[in-house]
Formats: C-alpha cells, structure tokens, sequence
C-alpha cells in the first residue's frame, strides 16, 4: 500500500480528468489517495453546477464518494471567483474543505510528514 497526494493545479481538462481517475484507481486498489485543489485548479468546480463535464462530473462525484478531497486552498478558491460564480460557495455546497494553514494557502507538510508520496497536475 503507499500513500499518493494529488495536488491538481490545472484546469485542463485531460489533465484534470486524468488525475481524479487516477487517484479514484489507486483509491479503489487499496491505497491512501488524497487530492487538493490548488490555484486554476479551484474552479472546476464550477463545472459541477454546468452542463456538459458529465465524465469528469462523474470523476468528481466518485473521488467526494471516496472522501479524496481533502480540500481546495482558500486563497486560490477566493481568487478564482468572478461576480457570476462563487467557487467558495460551491465548495461549500459539495463540503470541500478550504485549506489556509500557509498563510492562507494549502499546506502539503503533513502529508509529506506522514509519507505520503507526492503527485502534481
């Protein structure tokens, strides 16, 4: 078993898909998976409320079903808000944690602590 962190910066879409079934697979094969949000990344979210990303809505569900989200930084979240869409909102609504013990910013230290293995989108 190990232990993988995702922290997902992109907006991409491959990327992004790419990284939650990655994370769901590892999840699903017995090991210790978690994801953090962290700037761009923030708000997809906002696909969530849209029409159309039914793969990666579907990516999204299963890693929240999973309890893989261990959050989004809070900073990232509130910067990528526009009048339109509170990304802050939506994490809220889908009980995704806002990460700031950096100065408002995620913090990885913890999971680096406790071994797990590090993995960037």
């Amino acid at each position: 078993m190990r232990k993988m962190l995702f922290v997902v910066f992109t907006d991409d879409d491959c990327k992004l898909n790419h990284a939650f079934l990655y994370a769901n697979d590892l999840k699903e094969k017995g090991h210790r998976v978690k994801i953090i949000l962290e700037g761009v990344a923030t708000k997809v979210v906002n696909k969530l409320e849209q029409e159309g990303s039914e793969y990666f809505k579907k990516l999204f569900g299963k890693a929240l079903d999973n309890n893989l989200i261990a959050g989004a930084c809070e900073k990232a979240s509130s910067g990528c808000q526009t009048p339109d869409i509170s990304v802050m909102s939506i994490m809220k609504k889908n009980q995704i944690s806002m990460l700031n013990q950096l100065n408002g910013h995620a913090s990885i230290s913890e999971y680096l602590d406790d071994g797990y293995e590090l993995v960037i989108f």
